[in-house]
Parts: C-alpha cells; structure tokens; sequence
C-alpha cells in the first residue's frame, strides 16, 4: 500500500475501488492536468489514505503462497521493489533512477533486469534521484543521476541501468539519502563517493566520482579503539555508529552536538548520556541508526527511539515545530523495533507494551 505526494506515479498503479462505501473523492485528489500518465495508467497527484497498489503477479503465484516481498526502497520521486519473483520500479525515471531508459515518469509498473537473483539483493537503497543495489556477496550496483559521482562509475553521467561499483572490498552496508553513498566494507573501512560540497568525504573534491576510503573516518574511529557497524548519510550530514553503540556524527547541519556545532571536518561522538545511558543505566547503547535528508533516528537496545536535526513537516516527532541541535527521546506507548528517515517524514515499527 502506499500513500503521499504522486506528481511523478511514484506510488505505483493504485486500486481505487473502494468496498467499504467510502469515497475515495476524499482520499484521492485528482489534478486536472495530471491525471493520467503517457502511458495511459491513471496518476493521481496527491494520496491521503494507505491505497492498494496493482502489481503484475498472476493470482496462481499469490494462491502458491511463494511470492514474497523481500526489499522496498523510495527516493525523492521513485520507487523500487524486489521480490521473490523479480524486481519493480514506478515513478519519475528523468535520470535512469528506475533501472530502465531515461524519460519522463510513469505510474506503470516496469519490471527491471536485475545483475543478480533477486534473493541475492540484501539492501535495496534510493538516494534522490539514484538507486543502490548492495547484493549478498558484497557487490554494489548503481543506476540515476551522476552529476554529483553519486554512482561512483568514474564520471559524472547518468546510467539508466545497473553497473557494478568497484568499492575496493565487499560491501556490509550501505547508505544514501540524497547524493553522498557511504559504504562500509567487510573490512571494517569506510568508504565514500558523490557530493562532498561539506568535506563529508574527507577531500578538497567537491565531488567524487570514484570510492575512496575515508581515512578521516577511520582514523577518528580508530584512535578510540571501537569498530564501525554501520553508516548512514543525510543531505550534508554523515554518522556511523560502532560497535560498542556510540554514534559519531560529521558533515554540515544539525549533528546533534548543541546548536554551537553545525560543521565537522572530522567524525566526533555524540556523548552516550544524550541517549540515555546514565550510572543506574550503564548497559543502554544505541543498535540502529537510520538517516533522513534532514534529520536522524536512532534506537537503543531498551526499545527507546531518538531524534535529532530539522524539524521538516514533524518528521522528528517531538509533537513540537522547534529544530533539534541535539539527541531527544521520542515519547512512544511501545517499544521501537526498527525505524525509517524519509526525507522529511519517519516510519518506527515497535511492539507495544503489554
């Protein structure tokens, strides 16, 4: 199901047929001019409530019980889904970003030709306008807009098909919210490429069209005895957090480090007792870390959720319009399992409290 902005078909080819006697004049609004795609598939410009999307399956594979969703991703203005039976993508494909030949958007939904099986894809990633394959053997594929080397191909054009990315060692993890990739190799370094405009990337390089090891990252890291886990890449912002669960933060914005620190040239941690962790509380650590284009979110093993960055449309879910310049508690009737940064919204999946 899907919901929100769909200037673009970004949401897919939806089920407006409605069987509880709604009106879905309430939930779908229609734009005048932009009712219906080239392709012929109807697009509605705004989406109020959770609606079905029509997927090209046959009803004998969902009878068999063996068709499964295994990864979904969105960026600004597409989306992507893999499952067990091939992979998707709808919405604006300007740039090649939906994995097929660039032009326009479409509500349709086109199968993609996938580099490997689709069991195989174990993170699915959208930045902006460009998509990220990381497969189980550690490999990296990329597909978009190139302008900024946020494909790490070797240049700055765009690809409207999935090309393997030479990272320089199999990848753990991988992240992307705009146009800065950050991975994490299985060999505990940090790489990077795309936009560096605020040293994310440790180099003069406003743009990086290769991936290269960010030794600044390391070095910092290392220095404290700890070993990176996993990464996450904002707009302008970076973070990692280790091992032991301290989150380090570096780039321009809302690091979360008070409102006298907006631009790191290094990673710097984020003091533990801003995420709870106290002398009665000595075990609380942080265990998932997530960013959004403005904003982060983490989780700490106690099933407490954090928030820190802009304030954009209350994605940090403090129930107030102010910035956040350092890490807050977000108040929750559950304990948070895993959370998801939009670029200016936050899905949290918990389990509420008995």
């Amino acid at each position: 199901m899907a919901c929100g902005a769909n200037n673009d078909g970004q949401l897919g080819p939806l089920q407006t047929r409605v069987s509880d006697g709604a009106d879905p004049a309430q939930d779908i609004l229609l734009s005048s001019s932009l009712n219906s795609s080239s392709s012929g598939v109807a697009r509605h410009r705004l989406v109020l409530r959770p609606t079905q999307v029509r997927l090209p399956v046959h009803p004998a594979e969902l009878a068999s019980g063996r068709y499964r969703l295994l990864r979904l991703s969105a960026g600004r203005a597409h989306s992507l889904l893999v499952t067990s039976h091939g992979a998707y993508a709808f919405g604006n494909n300007a740039f090649g970003q939906c994995g097929r030949p660039a032009g326009g958007e479409s509500a349709a939904v086109a199968r993609l030709a996938l580099p490997c099986p689709p069991e195989s894809v174990q993170r699915l990633v959208c930045g902006q306008d460009s998509t990220y394959l990381l497969t189980a053997d550690g490999r990296v594929y990329s597909c978009g807009l190139g302008a900024d080397g946020q494909l790490g191909l070797g240049g700055f054009d765009n690809s409207d098909r999935f090309q393997l990315v030479d990272v320089g060692a199999p990848v753990a993890d991988l992240a992307c919210r705009a146009d800065t990739v950050l991975a994490l190799g299985e060999d505990g370094c940090v790489y990077g490429w795309g936009n560096s405009e605020y040293g994310q990337l440790g180099t003069d390089a406003l743009q990086v069209d290769r991936p290269i090891r960010l030794d600044h990252v390391m070095h910092s890291v290392l220095s404290a005895n700890q070993q990176v886990d996993r990464v996450a890449a904002a707009g302008s912002m970076c973070a990692l957090l280790t091992r032991c669960g301290r989150v380090w933060v570096w780039g321009y914005g809302r690091l979360g480090l008070g409102p006298d620190v907006t631009q790191l040239a290094e990673p710097r941690p984020i003091p533990d007792g801003l995420f709870g962790r106290t002398q009665l509380a000595k075990d609380v650590r942080i265990v998932q870390l997530d960013a959004g284009m403005y904003h982060f979110a983490a989780v700490t093993n106690s099933g407490s959720l954090y928030t820190w960055g802009d304030q954009r449309s209350g994605s940090l879910g403090l129930g107030h319009d102010d910035n956040q310049c350092f890490p807050l508690q977000v108040s929750l009737a559950c304990r948070v399992q895993w959370t998801r940064c939009g670029v200016d919204h936050t899905i949290i999946c918990g389990t509420a409290f008995a």
